[in-house]
Protein backbone atom coordinates (compact mmCIF):
# COMPACT_ATOMS: atom_id res chain seq x y z
CA UNK A 1 0.00 0.00 0.00
CA UNK A 2 1.15 3.54 -0.82
CA UNK A 3 1.99 6.01 2.00
CA UNK A 4 -1.33 7.50 1.12
CA UNK A 5 -3.44 4.73 0.82
CA UNK A 6 -1.82 4.02 4.69
CA UNK A 7 -2.35 7.85 6.22
CA UNK A 8 -6.15 7.20 4.68
CA UNK A 9 -6.60 3.85 6.28
CA UNK A 10 -4.52 4.57 9.21
CA UNK A 11 -4.44 7.96 10.15
CA UNK A 12 -3.94 7.22 13.78
CA UNK A 13 -1.38 4.91 13.16
CA UNK A 14 0.57 7.36 11.22
CA UNK A 15 0.13 10.28 13.54
CA UNK A 16 1.88 9.07 16.14
CA UNK A 17 5.53 8.24 14.07
CA UNK A 18 8.33 10.38 13.71
CA UNK A 19 8.91 12.01 10.21
CA UNK A 20 12.03 9.73 9.74
CA UNK A 21 9.22 6.93 10.46
CA UNK A 22 7.10 8.02 7.96
CA UNK A 23 9.79 7.50 5.08
CA UNK A 24 10.34 3.93 5.65
CA UNK A 25 6.91 3.48 4.42
CA UNK A 26 7.24 5.57 1.53
CA UNK A 27 8.68 3.52 -1.52
CA UNK A 28 12.51 1.73 -0.14
CA UNK A 29 12.53 4.51 2.04
CA UNK A 30 15.51 6.48 0.46
CA UNK A 31 14.92 9.52 -1.29
CA UNK A 32 16.27 9.87 -4.90
CA UNK A 33 15.66 12.42 -7.27
CA UNK A 34 12.64 11.45 -9.47
CA UNK A 35 11.67 7.69 -7.58
CA UNK A 36 9.10 6.27 -6.16
CA UNK A 37 10.02 7.59 -2.45
CA UNK A 38 9.99 11.27 -3.34
CA UNK A 39 6.90 11.02 -5.55
CA UNK A 40 5.26 9.38 -2.70
CA UNK A 41 6.32 11.31 0.55
CA UNK A 42 5.62 14.78 -1.26
CA UNK A 43 1.93 13.41 -2.30
CA UNK A 44 1.78 12.37 1.70
CA UNK A 45 2.99 15.90 2.58
CA UNK A 46 0.31 17.44 0.15
CA UNK A 47 -2.56 15.85 2.50
CA UNK A 48 -1.33 16.31 6.23
CA UNK A 49 -1.92 19.36 8.60
CA UNK A 50 0.38 22.07 8.83
CA UNK A 51 0.23 21.16 12.47
CA UNK A 52 2.41 18.07 11.41
CA UNK A 53 4.38 19.42 8.94
CA UNK A 54 5.76 21.83 11.83
CA UNK A 55 6.41 18.37 13.62
CA UNK A 56 7.82 17.00 11.55
CA UNK A 57 10.04 19.73 10.79
CA UNK A 58 10.90 19.51 14.40
CA UNK A 59 11.71 16.50 13.92
CA UNK A 60 14.52 16.82 11.51
CA UNK A 61 16.52 19.92 13.78
CA UNK A 62 16.09 18.11 16.71
CA UNK A 63 16.69 14.34 16.16
CA UNK A 64 19.11 14.25 12.92
CA UNK A 65 19.21 11.21 10.70
CA UNK A 66 20.46 10.01 7.64
CA UNK A 67 18.41 11.95 4.98
CA UNK A 68 16.93 14.69 7.22
CA UNK A 69 18.04 17.54 4.82
CA UNK A 70 16.64 16.31 2.46
CA UNK A 71 13.23 15.60 4.05
CA UNK A 72 13.18 19.40 5.44
CA UNK A 73 13.84 20.31 2.12
CA UNK A 74 10.39 18.64 1.13
CA UNK A 75 8.77 19.98 4.15
CA UNK A 76 10.09 23.57 3.54
CA UNK A 77 8.48 23.16 -0.23
CA UNK A 78 5.52 21.57 0.91
CA UNK A 79 5.09 25.13 3.00
CA UNK A 80 5.82 27.44 0.22
CA UNK A 81 2.73 25.81 -1.74
CA UNK A 82 0.85 26.17 0.84
CA UNK A 83 1.54 29.84 1.22
CA UNK A 84 0.26 29.93 -2.31
CA UNK A 85 3.41 30.19 -4.61
CA UNK A 86 3.89 27.75 -7.45
CA UNK A 87 6.97 25.71 -6.02
CA UNK A 88 9.47 23.69 -8.40
CA UNK A 89 11.45 21.21 -6.52
CA UNK A 90 15.38 20.81 -6.59
CA UNK A 91 17.78 18.60 -6.65
CA UNK A 92 17.88 16.34 -3.72
CA UNK A 93 22.03 15.57 -4.79
CA UNK A 94 23.72 17.96 -6.89
CA UNK A 95 24.84 16.91 -10.27
CA UNK A 96 27.21 17.37 -12.77
CA UNK A 97 25.63 20.30 -15.64
CA UNK A 98 22.74 21.15 -13.43
CA UNK A 99 22.10 24.35 -11.41
CA UNK A 100 22.12 23.73 -7.71
CA UNK A 101 19.08 24.94 -6.18
CA UNK A 102 16.84 23.72 -3.28
CA UNK A 103 13.62 24.89 -4.67
CA UNK A 104 11.80 27.82 -7.03
CA UNK A 105 9.10 29.38 -5.32
CA UNK A 106 6.80 31.62 -7.87
CA UNK A 107 5.06 34.16 -6.79
CA UNK A 108 1.11 33.95 -8.52
CA UNK A 109 -0.31 37.43 -6.85
CA UNK A 110 2.84 39.16 -7.12
CA UNK A 111 4.90 38.23 -10.14
CA UNK A 112 8.49 37.18 -8.45
CA UNK A 113 10.25 33.87 -7.89
CA UNK A 114 12.72 32.93 -5.46
CA UNK A 115 15.25 30.67 -5.24
CA UNK A 116 15.24 28.48 -1.58
CA UNK A 117 18.05 27.42 -0.09
CA UNK A 118 17.62 24.81 2.94
CA UNK A 119 19.93 24.85 6.03
CA UNK A 120 19.15 22.69 9.37
CA UNK A 121 22.14 25.22 10.80
CA UNK A 122 23.94 28.80 9.76
CA UNK A 123 27.35 26.97 11.79
CA UNK A 124 29.56 26.74 8.89
CA UNK A 125 29.80 29.99 6.33
CA UNK A 126 27.54 30.01 3.32
CA UNK A 127 29.29 31.38 -0.08
CA UNK A 128 26.97 33.86 -1.10
CA UNK A 129 28.90 34.19 -4.35
CA UNK A 130 27.88 30.66 -5.05
CA UNK A 131 24.13 31.27 -4.42
CA UNK A 132 24.21 34.62 -6.56
CA UNK A 133 25.84 32.59 -9.17
CA UNK A 134 23.16 30.15 -9.52
CA UNK A 135 20.28 32.52 -9.41
CA UNK A 136 21.88 33.99 -12.27
CA UNK A 137 22.67 31.14 -14.45
CA UNK A 138 18.73 30.33 -13.73
CA UNK A 139 17.67 33.72 -14.81
CA UNK A 140 19.96 33.59 -18.35
CA UNK A 141 18.03 29.85 -19.24
CA UNK A 142 14.97 32.35 -18.08
CA UNK A 143 13.96 29.71 -15.93
CA UNK A 144 13.33 32.47 -13.58
CA UNK A 145 12.99 36.62 -13.90
CA UNK A 146 15.54 38.72 -13.79
CA UNK A 147 16.40 41.18 -10.46
CA UNK A 148 14.29 42.62 -9.29
CA UNK A 149 11.37 40.20 -9.95
CA UNK A 150 13.82 37.47 -8.25
CA UNK A 151 15.58 36.85 -4.99
CA UNK A 152 17.49 34.38 -2.59
CA UNK A 153 15.35 33.15 0.31
CA UNK A 154 17.38 31.41 3.09
CA UNK A 155 15.41 28.99 4.98
CA UNK A 156 17.59 28.30 8.37
CA UNK A 157 16.15 26.09 11.34
CA UNK A 158 17.40 27.90 13.82
CA UNK A 159 16.68 31.29 14.98
CA UNK A 160 20.22 32.49 16.42
CA UNK A 161 21.23 33.61 12.66
CA UNK A 162 23.69 36.17 13.53
CA UNK A 163 26.18 35.17 11.71
CA UNK A 164 24.48 34.49 8.63
CA UNK A 165 22.82 37.85 9.01
CA UNK A 166 25.88 39.66 9.24
CA UNK A 167 27.60 38.08 6.18
CA UNK A 168 25.03 39.46 4.09
CA UNK A 169 24.76 42.80 5.23
CA UNK A 170 28.78 42.89 4.58
CA UNK A 171 28.31 41.77 1.32
CA UNK A 172 27.34 43.05 -2.26
CA UNK A 173 24.17 40.95 -1.84
CA UNK A 174 22.07 42.40 1.14
CA UNK A 175 19.38 43.39 -1.39
CA UNK A 176 18.99 40.63 -3.16
CA UNK A 177 19.46 37.51 -0.11
CA UNK A 178 16.30 36.91 2.68
CA UNK A 179 16.49 35.01 5.89
CA UNK A 180 13.40 33.26 7.52
CA UNK A 181 13.67 30.88 10.22
CA UNK A 182 11.43 27.35 9.54
CA UNK A 183 9.96 28.24 12.92
CA UNK A 184 8.84 31.63 11.58
CA UNK A 185 7.50 30.55 8.39
CA UNK A 186 5.37 27.79 10.17
CA UNK A 187 3.67 30.95 11.93
CA UNK A 188 3.16 32.60 8.30
CA UNK A 189 1.17 29.94 7.47
CA UNK A 190 -0.84 29.60 10.62
CA UNK A 191 -1.39 33.49 9.78
CA UNK A 192 -2.30 33.05 6.30
CA UNK A 193 -4.78 29.72 7.44
CA UNK A 194 -6.60 31.61 9.81
CA UNK A 195 -8.04 34.47 7.65
CA UNK A 196 -9.77 34.43 4.69
CA UNK A 197 -8.21 37.92 2.82
CA UNK A 198 -7.75 37.02 -0.76
CA UNK A 199 -5.26 39.59 -0.46
CA UNK A 200 -2.91 37.81 2.08
CA UNK A 201 -0.86 35.97 -0.69
CA UNK A 202 0.69 38.94 -2.24
CA UNK A 203 1.24 40.43 1.25
CA UNK A 204 3.02 36.97 1.83
CA UNK A 205 5.13 37.61 -0.75
CA UNK A 206 5.66 41.07 -0.08
CA UNK A 207 7.29 39.68 3.35
CA UNK A 208 9.39 37.09 2.44
CA UNK A 209 11.39 39.08 -1.07
CA UNK A 210 14.09 41.79 -0.22
CA UNK A 211 12.94 45.00 1.77
CA UNK A 212 14.77 47.12 3.77
CA UNK A 213 15.05 44.16 6.62
CA UNK A 214 17.29 41.86 6.46
CA UNK A 215 15.76 38.94 8.42
CA UNK A 216 12.14 38.57 8.35
CA UNK A 217 11.25 36.67 11.63
CA UNK A 218 10.49 39.93 13.39
CA UNK A 219 7.96 40.85 10.48
CA UNK A 220 5.89 37.32 10.64
CA UNK A 221 6.12 37.18 14.84
CA UNK A 222 4.50 40.65 14.68
CA UNK A 223 1.64 39.69 12.02
CA UNK A 224 0.85 36.43 13.73
CA UNK A 225 0.63 37.96 17.06
CA UNK A 226 -1.62 40.49 15.91
CA UNK A 227 -3.75 37.93 14.14
CA UNK A 228 -4.07 35.93 17.26
CA UNK A 229 -5.23 39.10 19.31
CA UNK A 230 -7.92 39.58 16.46
CA UNK A 231 -8.98 35.81 16.80
CA UNK A 232 -8.83 36.24 20.98
CA UNK A 233 -11.31 39.15 20.38
CA UNK A 234 -13.29 37.77 18.05
CA UNK A 235 -13.97 34.72 20.02
CA UNK A 236 -14.94 36.56 22.74
CA UNK A 237 -17.16 38.47 20.98
CA UNK A 238 -19.32 35.81 19.60
CA UNK A 239 -22.30 33.94 20.79
CA UNK A 240 -25.25 31.34 19.17
CA UNK A 241 -27.67 34.19 19.66
CA UNK A 242 -25.56 37.23 18.38
CA UNK A 243 -25.28 35.58 15.32
CA UNK A 244 -28.13 34.15 14.18
CA UNK A 245 -30.23 36.62 12.40
CA UNK A 246 -33.72 36.76 12.21
CA UNK A 247 -34.44 34.17 9.35
CA UNK A 248 -37.33 32.80 7.22
CA UNK A 249 -37.82 30.05 9.78
CA UNK A 250 -41.00 30.25 11.86
CA UNK A 251 -40.29 31.81 15.19
CA UNK A 252 -41.74 30.07 18.33
CA UNK A 253 -41.08 30.29 22.04
CA UNK A 254 -38.06 27.96 21.94
CA UNK A 255 -34.44 29.59 22.83
CA UNK A 256 -31.74 29.32 20.14
CA UNK A 257 -29.67 26.54 21.11
CA UNK A 258 -26.14 27.30 22.74
CA UNK A 259 -26.62 30.75 23.19
CA UNK A 260 -23.54 31.71 25.70
CA UNK A 261 -21.62 28.26 23.68
CA UNK A 262 -18.50 28.86 21.62
CA UNK A 263 -18.52 28.67 17.82
CA UNK A 264 -18.37 24.65 16.67
CA UNK A 265 -15.40 23.73 14.86
CA UNK A 266 -15.22 20.81 12.88
CA UNK A 267 -13.97 21.88 9.64
CA UNK A 268 -10.95 19.49 9.67
CA UNK A 269 -12.94 16.39 10.40
CA UNK A 270 -15.48 17.34 7.45
CA UNK A 271 -12.60 18.14 5.09
CA UNK A 272 -11.22 14.49 6.01
CA UNK A 273 -14.29 12.95 5.11
CA UNK A 274 -14.60 15.24 1.38
CA UNK A 275 -10.82 14.16 0.86
CA UNK A 276 -11.33 10.67 1.24
CA UNK A 277 -14.68 10.48 -0.20
CA UNK A 278 -13.40 12.13 -3.55
CA UNK A 279 -9.96 10.73 -3.34
CA UNK A 280 -7.65 13.79 -3.90
CA UNK A 281 -5.57 15.37 -0.52
CA UNK A 282 -6.81 18.68 -0.11
CA UNK A 283 -4.50 21.35 2.37
CA UNK A 284 -5.94 24.41 3.89
CA UNK A 285 -5.29 27.47 2.28
CA UNK A 286 -7.68 30.05 4.63
CA UNK A 287 -9.52 30.05 7.74
CA UNK A 288 -12.50 28.11 5.71
CA UNK A 289 -10.84 27.24 2.20
CA UNK A 290 -8.88 24.32 1.23
CA UNK A 291 -6.94 23.54 -1.94
CA UNK A 292 -5.57 20.38 -4.09
CA UNK A 293 -2.02 19.84 -4.46
CA UNK A 294 -2.54 21.47 -8.43
CA UNK A 295 -4.74 24.22 -7.26
CA UNK A 296 -7.88 23.05 -9.27
CA UNK A 297 -9.52 22.25 -6.65
CA UNK A 298 -11.00 24.15 -4.10
CA UNK A 299 -13.56 23.22 -1.28
CA UNK A 300 -15.18 26.08 0.86
CA UNK A 301 -16.23 24.63 4.11
CA UNK A 302 -18.66 26.02 6.68
CA UNK A 303 -19.59 24.39 9.74
CA UNK A 304 -22.89 25.20 12.17
CA UNK A 305 -24.03 23.36 15.40
CA UNK A 306 -28.02 22.78 15.64
CA UNK A 307 -30.51 25.46 16.04
CA UNK A 308 -34.03 25.06 17.52
CA UNK A 309 -36.86 27.32 16.80
CA UNK A 310 -40.36 26.35 15.37
CA UNK A 311 -37.92 23.83 13.71
CA UNK A 312 -34.56 22.32 14.04
CA UNK A 313 -32.23 24.16 11.27
CA UNK A 314 -28.48 24.65 10.86
CA UNK A 315 -26.97 28.30 10.08
CA UNK A 316 -24.00 29.30 7.95
CA UNK A 317 -22.47 32.90 7.09
CA UNK A 318 -20.82 32.69 3.01
CA UNK A 319 -18.41 35.59 2.62
CA UNK A 320 -17.18 37.82 -0.50
CA UNK A 321 -14.03 36.18 -0.52
CA UNK A 322 -15.17 32.43 -0.40
CA UNK A 323 -16.89 33.11 -3.71
CA UNK A 324 -13.75 34.60 -4.80
CA UNK A 325 -11.37 31.89 -3.68
CA UNK A 326 -13.86 29.21 -5.11
CA UNK A 327 -14.43 31.12 -8.33
CA UNK A 328 -10.72 31.39 -9.28
CA UNK A 329 -10.66 27.70 -9.37
CA UNK A 330 -11.06 24.98 -12.22
CA UNK A 331 -13.44 23.12 -10.17
CA UNK A 332 -14.91 24.14 -7.31
CA UNK A 333 -17.39 23.20 -4.60
CA UNK A 334 -19.07 24.91 -1.36
CA UNK A 335 -19.67 22.33 1.49
CA UNK A 336 -21.69 22.20 5.03
CA UNK A 337 -21.74 20.49 7.82
CA UNK A 338 -24.71 20.50 9.62
CA UNK A 339 -24.15 19.35 13.60
CA UNK A 340 -21.10 17.08 12.47
CA UNK A 341 -19.04 15.79 10.14
CA UNK A 342 -21.40 12.57 9.64
CA UNK A 343 -23.89 15.43 8.00
CA UNK A 344 -22.28 16.95 5.12
CA UNK A 345 -23.38 18.81 2.12
CA UNK A 346 -21.49 18.90 -1.02
CA UNK A 347 -22.43 21.24 -3.74
CA UNK A 348 -20.67 22.41 -6.70
CA UNK A 349 -20.31 25.83 -6.66
CA UNK A 350 -21.29 26.58 -10.27
CA UNK A 351 -24.83 25.34 -8.62
CA UNK A 352 -24.71 27.49 -5.51
CA UNK A 353 -23.69 30.69 -7.20
CA UNK A 354 -26.88 30.89 -8.87
CA UNK A 355 -29.07 30.68 -5.45
CA UNK A 356 -26.87 33.46 -3.77
CA UNK A 357 -29.21 36.37 -4.83
CA UNK A 358 -31.90 34.69 -3.55
CA UNK A 359 -30.47 33.81 -0.14
CA UNK A 360 -30.52 36.77 2.65
CA UNK A 361 -27.53 38.98 2.76
CA UNK A 362 -25.63 41.12 5.67
CA UNK A 363 -24.17 43.86 4.09
CA UNK A 364 -23.02 46.87 6.58
CA UNK A 365 -19.93 48.93 7.30
CA UNK A 366 -17.78 45.72 8.82
CA UNK A 367 -19.85 42.83 7.58
CA UNK A 368 -20.89 41.55 4.38
CA UNK A 369 -22.30 37.88 3.77
CA UNK A 370 -24.69 35.45 2.93
CA UNK A 371 -27.22 33.73 5.46
CA UNK A 372 -27.06 29.66 4.23
CA UNK A 373 -29.81 27.92 6.09
CA UNK A 374 -30.16 24.47 5.71
CA UNK A 375 -33.32 22.48 7.59
CA UNK A 376 -34.82 18.87 7.04
CA UNK A 377 -38.22 18.27 6.59
CA UNK A 378 -39.41 14.76 6.80
CA UNK A 379 -36.14 13.21 5.60
CA UNK A 380 -36.25 16.20 2.71
CA UNK A 381 -32.94 18.84 3.23
CA UNK A 382 -33.29 22.37 2.26
CA UNK A 383 -31.92 25.54 1.81
CA UNK A 384 -34.17 28.28 2.29
CA UNK A 385 -34.50 31.07 0.51
CA UNK A 386 -35.52 34.82 1.32
CA UNK A 387 -39.14 36.12 1.35
CA UNK A 388 -42.35 33.29 0.65
CA UNK A 389 -40.11 31.85 -2.40
CA UNK A 390 -39.97 28.06 -1.95
CA UNK A 391 -36.69 26.43 -1.00
CA UNK A 392 -33.89 24.65 -2.78
CA UNK A 393 -34.20 21.13 -2.34
CA UNK A 394 -30.27 20.00 -1.72
CA UNK A 395 -31.09 16.47 -0.90
CA UNK A 396 -29.16 14.66 -3.53
CA UNK A 397 -26.03 16.86 -2.57
CA UNK A 398 -25.44 14.73 0.85
CA UNK A 399 -22.50 13.10 1.32
CA UNK A 400 -23.29 8.91 1.83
Amino acid sequence: MSLIGLWHTSRTFITDKRVQQILGFAGDGNLIDGNKTSQEFREFLTAISSEMLDKYANDCLVAKFEQSGFVLQDLVNEIGRRLAFDVTHGLYRGRKGSIGYDGIWHSLADPHDIVIEVKTTDTYRISLDDLVKRRNALTSQRIISEKPNSSILIVVGREDTGGLEAQIRGSNYAHEIRIVSIEALTRLLKVKEAVENVGIDRKICAVLKPQEFTKVDGIIDLVFSTTEDLNETKSKSISGADNVPETDVESSEDNIVGKTSKPVAFNEECMLRISEYIGIPLAKQSRTTYRSSDGHLVISCAVSKKYQRARPYYWFAFHPTQQERLEEAIESFAAFGCGSEDTIFLIPFKEFKTWLDDLNQTIDEDRNYWHVQIVEYDGKWEMLRKGRQSGVNITDYLLR
